[in-house]
């Protein structure tokens, strides 16, 4: 287990989520799982700014009501294979609860969840990858303004004793800010 440090990442002025993985980097993170990382993107924007990482990318590229083109799909997961073959990623290609089977609890430093996006899914997601998290740990993710993430995320917090929830702030780059809490020791 990783010990890291968290006061420069708990703040509302991270303009964007790549700040939020830049004062994770800083933070002394190591072992992350992205719950929904399509073509990589913030996958390796994770991985070039937290030093000595383990990532596990966890997707099933499969058709949802998100995602249309299997086509499309395919050539997202293999773009992600591409983009991670350099760092020490570990792809998963297999649902969030399929997953969250296989990970131990109290393993991770940080979860960031970037799934389906409706209220059930992401609710789902943050009760099966809590556990994974060390106390002290991040749970975080994306699209914080969208209505299922930020009603999940709220009655999870609740749930879990959380006082406040950090967002990124809007950017015009970044439409939809990203959520974290830390979680109790």
């Amino acid at each position: 287990m990783s010990a890291f440090k968290l006061e420069n990442v708990l703040t509302d002025d991270l303009p964007t989520r790549v700040t939020f993985a830049t004062e994770i980097g800083r933070s002394g993170i190591k072992r992350c799982a992205e719950i929904g990382v399509l073509a990589g993107g913030f996958s390796k924007v994770l991985c070039e700014n937290i030093l000595d990482i383990t990532l596990y990318c966890v997707d099933p590229w499969t058709v949802s009501r998100n995602h249309r083109s299997q086509r499309r799909l395919e050539r997202q997961y293999n773009e992600t294979k591409k983009l991670m073959r350099d760092y020490n990623a570990v792809i998963m290609r297999m649902t969030s609860l399929e997953a969250a089977k296989i990970i131990p609890d109290n393993s991770l430093d940080m979860i960031y969840i970037d799934a389906l996006h409706d209220y059930e899914n992401v609710k789902a997601d943050i009760l099966a990858w809590e556990p994974k998290v060390v106390p002290g740990g991040i749970i975080s993710g994306h699209d914080w303004k969208h209505f299922g993430v930020t009603k999940a995320v709220q009655e999870c917090a609740l749930l879990f004793g959380i006082k406040h929830i950090y967002t990124t702030c809007e950017d015009p780059k970044e439409i939809h800010p990203s959520w974290f809490w830390r979680k109790a020791e």
